[in-house]
């Protein structure tokens, strides 16, 4: 009992901690929180699900029929393993490496038979099967886990609206990892404790148990309160937070196929010298006792809590970055691991594959050398060259495609274009291409004129020549809303479309502008939105496209003026849930002041200024004009004469909202100031 509960002890410091590290790595959970989990579902798989791979410990590695006359031998063989092995997890442990408790074991096992007994007393058919699993388990744990990760691209983060698809699919994956956990345990784990259910009965319950998993996703999602401000650095961070709900789903799911697995390697051994001890022979009839695979348990939460945050410390943090997308991980392990239990193997529990990192960063783990390769990533790549790896999330778009390029050993760019009438003017081809070179992507991008009747079947031509994604710019926004099969929230509200992802024939559409215009303001002129007051001047489809990004950033008040007052109000009826918004005639601005004065119109294109009376503006107001040229605008140089802090144009806005639409197609964001100096010498020149 005391060389077991040391060899269980081993398990927790060090297979445990393994197990839970990605949770504990990714922030989904943290170490007192996984450890409390693991206490609650390693026991519980130990004990209900424990009894199949033990008996592939205790009877399936020796040949019994060899041993039957020297039953001492067997007594002193397990005990010794279990004690080889225990000493090997006490140092590996202490060093934080994460082993294999699996190899451990059987190769103790293995040794004391051969050297102690003759390699006839080994069944080596069995250990043949144990050995390819440690094989068979990787594969199956990757492709798993690849499929998932695929399933997530396809249905959540490759969609206009991925928070908005996170908490529909979310819960849909709990219950897979619920129905898949009830299953697996209703069918091998509980005939020891008196418990015989029908195949019926079996499919019956675990979907049940499924549905209360997946309710209780539903109801832990609606419990999470989405930041719009915390996807401004990283595009999914509340996407995150709702995976996080999942992740801990998974852990739990992952400590229960955990233990019910690994238990057999601690109390297989000493399930066996028991039953020689009790009965005096070997019998290939006995009885696990429940307390046996209870001892087991025990001795794994044990090592868990007084050693595992070595291990948890090297797996969840030392190897690589990791974000709750990492359940892809969980589930294709678990569901193998289940699955391996269920086949009666024993499971390589260092078999963990669908890691991923998680920033795209230069290659730089590995010095001296021109070329590296990163345990994290698939290939060898150039170290000056930006990040290459694969399954990479944080940017996964241009990893997906790069990676089955170079399988299929093409060269042809990738096809974008910007749709418009009159188009000669436009600058999106000088800016893509600026972002092509910079982020090194292999991309084509090019200005269409398209006749004014003639926009849906220009579209459709475009996606039949493989195009992968379209600019549209003024005066088919509207026909572009019409023409997607899928709309953002703010193309929604937009009314327009100025952004279209082709994937498979289907449009999905977005609009950028009010993105670029806020991201132009916050990051490049350090104006901060927040608890201030705005004047928007105009009423058209600019400022309709602007409207939620600015309310999202929380100012204190918005006011829509338009020369059409009934236009004004119809805007702020249509945002008014979404902040605190009024519409207003100019003559009423008169004796109010602003933090910020937003000109929407085009009105700077003929030299014109819009009536805003000049007590608007004193001597802390930024002027912002939507419009750019050559030298300041009309709106820029008024505002300046009448005392304005700072006037600026909307170069900035062009090129921030072409670096999302950029991001939305290749899952880069590139770097915007260089591009927008190059344009503006460009312009002025």
């Amino acid at each position: 009992i005391i060389f077991g509960l040391f060899m269980a002890w081993g398990i927790g410091a060090n297979d445990v901690a393994n197990a839970m590290a990605t949770s504990v790595g990714s922030k989904a959970l943290t170490l007192k929180q996984a450890i409390i989990i693991a206490a609650i579902f390693e026991f519980a798989g130990a004990y209900l699900a424990g009894g199949e791979v033990t008996k592939t410990i205790r009877k399936g590695i020796l040949d019994n029929d060899m041993l039957t006359g020297s039953p001492d031998l067997v007594i002193y063989g397990m005990l010794s393993s279990l004690l080889a092995a225990g000493i090997w997890l006490l140092i590996a442990s202490k060093k934080g490496w994460p082993v294999s408790t699996t190899h451990s074991i059987v190769g103790a096992i293995v040794g004391f038979a051969a050297v102690g007994i003759g390699l006839d007393a080994i069944h080596w058919p069995k250990v043949g099967t144990i050995v390819a699993s440690w094989i068979v388990s990787p594969i199956m744990s990757g492709v798993l886990a690849f499929l998932l990760f695929m399933s997530v691209q396809k249905l959540i983060f490759l969609t206009p609206d991925p928070i908005k698809n996170a908490k529909r699919y979310v819960p849909m994956y709990m219950f897979v990892v619920g129905f898949i956990v009830t299953l697996v345990t209703l069918f091998k784990g509980l005939k020891h404790i008196g418990l015989e259910t029908s195949a019926l009965q079996n499919y019956s319950l675990a979907a049940i148990f499924g549905f209360i998993t997946m309710f209780f996703g539903y109801y832990a999602i609606g419990k999470i309160k989405i930041d719009p401000n915390a996807d401004r650095d990283f595009h999914y961070t509340n996407v995150e937070k709702i995976f996080g709900i999942l992740m801990m789903v998974t852990a739990c799911a992952m400590a229960f196929a955990h233990g019910s697995n690994d238990v057999a390697n601690a109390v297989g051994p000493m399930a066996a010298v028991v039953s020689i001890a009790e009965s005096g022979e070997l019998s290939q009839k006995a009885v696990l006792p429940a307390w046996i695979l209870a001892i087991g348990g025990v001795g794994i939460i044990a090592g868990l809590v007084m050693y595992g945050k070595r291990v948890i410390a090297t797996v969840g943090k030392g190897i690589t970055d990791l974000t709750p997308t990492g359940f892809c991980r969980y589930t294709g392990s678990g569901y193998n691991r289940c699955n391996c239990i269920r086949n009666r193997l024993a499971y390589f529990n260092n078999a963990y594959p669908g890691w991923c990192c998680t920033r795209c960063r230069h290659c730089t783990r590995h010095g001296g050398s021109q070329y590296a390769r990163c345990t994290h990533y698939l290939y060898v790549m150039d170290r000056n060259t930006a990040c290459r790896c694969w399954p990479c999330y944080y940017n996964f778009l241009h990893a997906q495609r790069h990676f089955f390029r170079l399988i299929m050993n093409s060269t042809k760019p990738d096809r974008y274009a910007v749709m418009g009438n009159p188009i000669a003017h436009s600058k999106s081809p000088d800016i893509h291409k600026l972002f092509a070179e910079q982020c090194k992507q292999n991309l084509s991008y090019e200005a269409i004129l398209v006749d004014l009747d003639n926009f849906n079947k220009s579209v459709n031509n475009f996606a039949q020549e493989n195009g992968k994604g379209l600019n549209i710019t003024v005066p088919f926004k509207q026909q572009a809303w019409d023409l997607v099969n899928e709309r953002s929230q703010r193309a929604e509200l937009a009314g327009a479309v100025n952004t279209i992802t082709i994937n498979n024939g289907q449009y999905t559409g977005d609009n950028t502008d009010g993105i670029g215009l806020v991201t132009d303001l916050l990051k490049n002129h350090l104006i901060n939105l927040q608890n201030q007051r705005i004047l928007i001047i105009g009423a058209g489809g600019a400022v309709r496209g602007v409207l939620l990004p600015i309310l999202e950033q929380q100012p204190q008040s918005v006011t829509i003026a338009n020369r059409t007052h009934n236009k004004a109000i119809d805007l702020a009826d249509l945002f008014s849930d979404f902040g605190n918004i009024k519409a207003s005639g100019f003559e009423q601005l008169s004796e109010q002041t602003f933090d910020l004065i937003i000109n929407g119109t085009a009105a700077s294109l003929q030299g014109d200024v819009p009536p805003v009376p000049v007590d608007c503006i004193n001597e802390s107001t930024h002027l912002y004009d939507m419009m750019y040229a050559s030298e300041p605008t009309s709106f820029m140089v008024w505002g300046k004469q009448h005392g304005a802090e700072s006037c600026m144009d909307g170069l900035g806005m062009l090129v921030e909202q072409a670096a999302e639409s950029f991001y939305i197609w290749r899952g880069i964001r590139p770097e915007t100031k260089t591009v927008i100096a190059a344009l503006r010498g460009k312009i002025k020149n």
